[in-house]
């Protein structure tokens, strides 16, 4: 291994970073150190030296995606739980329906709220940990939820879906940070398809056998007897998946998978790569703002028009609520193949905004024909206007992440994927203000052009914005030096 002190330039590459003097990872004291952080740093020295580094990708990699991803089937159906069957839930515990969608609006509080303190958490502890810490708070949740079955005891489910949804914080940058970690360049895009969709999967399960559960009786003690095994079921699998990823589940490999990854460990072992700085040059960074913005625009969105598909439905058709749990279900399974698909093209043609911008095109033609066939009262144009919007949207939620990932490279994953979930829950909450305003005083034609607007809005901004792609060109031109903020050839997207 080439030593420090025999390459001046690697020196300097240490202790430099943005212009500020910090300590080079060199001269640290590795009798400080784990085992495994003397492996990484010993790795990284290697690699800001120049010379060959060890790289390796393991075959436990697959594990640890489909540990992460039953994680995310058994968290976010929680969100919709009692929304997605609100006038059952209203008449069983004699509630209004109001109160009764505020246990998924309090989920996009939460996440505004809670979502950077425990980004910077998670920066601390590890993967790991922090989805064991929220995995045990969506099991206790999820009993607390199970011993309040009894019309009387409202408060308490409401004591429990505030405990999940502050678990479920916990989970949000972890596709992002689970990829880097284990997975190489050529599968990144297609592992962070695999591992978002977990969550809306489950989201579309718990709908459909919800649904083929529960009957919405006159007798309100029938109805507490069928909601018995869903609230029982929910909190066994929570708790199995707990064991699961305690006795499995890892944190992070000894050797790195890829050379992006490599240097980010040079810059995670420096003072400047604490949390807090991390958002900061992240915020500053006018590619990455481009890219918030056009993600939130259309998850928001698709989050917001998902929460009123419900009343949308059932206000041009009669007994629509079995249409509505099939369409939820079928988005969420030809979604996950769409998603899939586009993972892998993207991982062979690295095409980040091209794709972008054809999912946004098509989004906007969903919308439109989604809103003709509300207005005109035709049902099949309206499913597949609805089928083809959630189909984009949920394929846009990956790439969203990775395109995110290539413009900031090598800032941390945890610093980045929060500030993109930030944008994309305080999105959603807009729209779901403004939206519920403009339906209530002006009606559906007025909000559907809104969202026709603010497609069209997102679609110019996906075209319009240059893209950098830092870490594929630390892929590609390895033996170029490895400051990425300023690289030899920048990649155009």
């Amino acid at each position: 291994m080439v030593s420090m002190d025999e390459d001046p330039s690697a020196r300097e590459f240490l202790t430099t970073y943005n212009g500020a003097k910090i300590t080079p990872i060199a001269n640290r004291d590795k009798s400080l150190l784990s085992e495994k952080d003397v492996e990484k740093t010993r790795k990284a020295e290697e690699d800001a030296t120049g010379a060959k580094i060890e790289l390796k990708v393991y075959k436990r990699r697959w594990l640890q995606l489909g540990l992460f991803f039953i994680y995310a089937l058994s968290n976010d159906p929680h969100w919709t739980q009692f929304s997605s069957i609100g006038k059952t839930i209203s008449r069983y515990y004699s509630v209004s329906p109001t109160t009764v969608s505020w246990t998924s609006s309090i989920l996009q509080v939460t996440y505004v709220v809670m979502i950077m303190p425990v980004c910077c958490m998670i920066d601390r502890v590890g993967l790991r940990w922090a989805c064991l810490i929220g995995s045990i708070g969506i099991s206790i949740g999820s009993w607390i939820i199970f011993w309040s079955l009894s019309p009387d005891r409202f408060v308490t489910v409401v004591l429990g879906q505030l405990v999940i949804t502050f678990s479920q914080v916990f989970s949000l940058t972890g596709p992002v940070k689970l990829v880097a970690l284990w997975f190489g360049p050529n599968q990144v895009a297609t592992a962070t398809s695999i591992a978002f969709f977990g969550g809306p999967l489950g989201i579309g399960l718990s709908f459909f056998v919800t649904r083929m559960i529960l009957r919405n009786h006159d007798n309100v003690e029938d109805i507490g007897r069928e909601l018995s095994p869903v609230f029982l079921s929910a909190a066994a699998f929570s708790t199995v998946v707990t064991i699961a990823l305690f006795l499995f589940f890892q944190d992070e490999p000894l050797v790195p998978p890829s050379r992006a990854t490599a240097l980010q460990v040079t810059h995670s072992k420096v003072e400047d790569t604490r949390f807090w700085s991390t958002v900061k040059r992240v915020m500053t960074n006018k590619s990455f703002f481009a890219v918030w913005n056009t993600y939130g625009m259309g998850y928001g969105l698709f989050s917001t028009m998902c929460y009123m598909l419900n009343p949308y439905f059932l206000d041009h058709f009669e007994n629509g609520e079995e249409d509505v749990g099939r369409l939820g279900i079928l988005v969420v399974i030809a979604g996950y193949f769409c998603s899939f698909t586009f993972g892998i093209i993207l991982d062979k043609t690295k095409q980040f905004k091209e794709l972008g911008v054809f999912i946004y095109i098509f989004l906007l033609v969903g919308e439109i024909l989604f809103a003709v066939g509300l207005r005109m009262e035709i049902r099949w144009l309206m499913l597949t206007g609805f089928m083809i919007f959630g189909l984009f949207a949920a394929s846009y939620g990956s790439l969203g992440f990775e395109l995110v990932g290539e413009v900031v490279y090598p800032e941390l994953e945890d610093a980045y994927a929060g500030l993109l979930m930030f944008g994309n829950q305080l999105y959603g909450g807009i729209f779901s203000v403004i939206i519920s305003s403009l339906l209530r005083n002006y009606g559906e034609i007025v909000v559907h052009g809104f969202a026709i607007a603010v497609l069209s809005l997102g679609l110019a901004t996906s075209g319009f914005t240059e893209i950098e792609l830092k870490r594929q060109n630390v892929e590609k031109h390895p033996n170029e030096g490895y400051n990425v903020d300023t690289p030899l050839k920048p990649l155009k997207s």
